[in-house]
């Protein structure tokens, strides 16, 4: 019991408080540190993300698609509808 006073780790004399207040020191130290390689580590990911997903994709998009029909010239503005038939089983099957 007296060895235990001696270093510190009985309860009574606050060897627990010490513990704590030592925690939260270097809490207060890391906090600083961890939130500028947190900042980093987003920038980095999101970065890699967008060159590797996001760019190839809407380069693709942008290279093959013509999504306004600009390069087709149709003879009229009107976009022709599928042919539906009147049969009476298709109206019934409208599902």
């Amino acid at each position: 019991m007296e060895l235990q006073c001696a270093i510190g780790l009985d309860d009574s004399d606050g060897g627990v408080d010490f513990m704590r207040r030592l925690w939260k020191l270097f809490v207060a130290w890391w906090m600083p540190i961890a939130e500028k390689i947190g900042n980093f580590m987003n920038r980095l990911i999101l970065s890699i993300f967008y060159f590797l997903i996001v760019l190839p994709f809407g380069l693709g998009v942008r290279l093959f698609s013509d999504p306004l029909r600009i390069k087709k010239k149709p003879v009229s503005g009107w976009t022709d509808s599928p042919v539906l038939a009147n049969d009476l089983d298709d109206v019934r099957k409208q599902f």
